[in-house]
């Protein structure tokens, strides 16, 4: 993973995404790309004829506020033995991330990046879909070490096996990779064949096939990742039909909720 995109902010958990793109890039010889993202649609008012404004006197100071971190955060960067850039977007910040994410590897982000009310998806989620590039979500406070275990969701769809196919470079990092299947219909692709392609990438993941009992699929995902210690979740991102996902939920809609690991979502 060489081009690493990172949702760079004013927010409390900035700090952990730069300091994970950073760790990342130093492991795969990569290049760390800095968005900062000032939305112009959240200082525009509309009047009762219909009409838009931009309160222009606010947007100055936002820009100023803008410029302000990003010439902090290229005063902290200079020091660092990862070659780094820094952007700008005033765009919506899922659209602008998906916009940028087009020639980018992976996708920094934090699962509780703030979302409209009502919104049918979290932004992780809407980046993942949109960009078609795996995107790292990070929990509250949480920096991620790519030296750590990862344990694999697998159901054998193609959204688990593109997962896959893209965390391969951090899997690779890992000190142990775990395949958990829970079994609740057979699979059009075995757990096994998901190992002997990781092996080809020499990559040797331990298989765990497991029975979901009484509880959810999502409760025994989020279970197993306890009993395994695990410090990165992959899985594959909306494999339901889009309804399905915005009526109920679903197991990626759990997985970014109830987040308590890095998850690495892929679409």
């Amino acid at each position: 993973m060489r081009s690493i995109l990172v949702h760079a902010g004013h927010d409390a958990n900035s700090d952990s995404r730069i300091e994970t793109a950073l760790n990342i890039a130093r492991a795969t010889n990569g290049h760390v790309t800095l968005h900062i993202n000032t939305p112009i649609a959240a200082y525009v008012t509309m009047d009762p004829f219909g009409g838009s404004h931009v309160l222009s006197d606010i947007m100055v100071e936002v820009r100023k506020r803008a410029d302000a971190l990003a010439a902090t955060l290229a005063a902290k960067l200079s020091g660092e033995d990862v070659p780094w850039s820094i952007e700008n977007s005033e765009a919506d910040l899922v659209d602008a991330l998906v916009g940028s994410a087009r020639l980018a590897d992976l996708v920094i982000m934090s699962l509780g990046e703030s979302a409209p009310p009502l919104a049918a998806r979290p932004p992780v989620g809407a980046v993942a879909i949109g960009a078609h590039t795996p995107v790292l979500a990070l929990p509250d406070g949480v920096r991620f070490d790519p030296g750590g275990i990862a344990m694999v969701a697998w159901n054998g769809s193609h959204e688990a096996a593109h997962a896959l196919r893209a965390a391969v470079p951090l899997l690779r990092l890992a000190a142990a990779v775990h395949i958990v299947t829970i079994a609740e219909r057979d699979q059009a692709l075995s757990p096994t064949a998901a190992a002997e392609y990781l092996s080809r990438h020499d990559v040797h993941a331990a298989i765990h096939e497991r029975d979901k009992g009484m509880h959810t699929v999502e409760e025994t995902l989020v279970s197993i990742g306890d009993e395994l210690g695990a410090t990165l979740g992959v899985m594959g991102a909306y494999g339901h039909s889009r309804l399905r996902e915005t009526l109920f939920g679903g197991v990626t809609r759990f997985a970014i909720d109830a987040g308590t690991r890095p998850l690495l979502l892929v679409h």
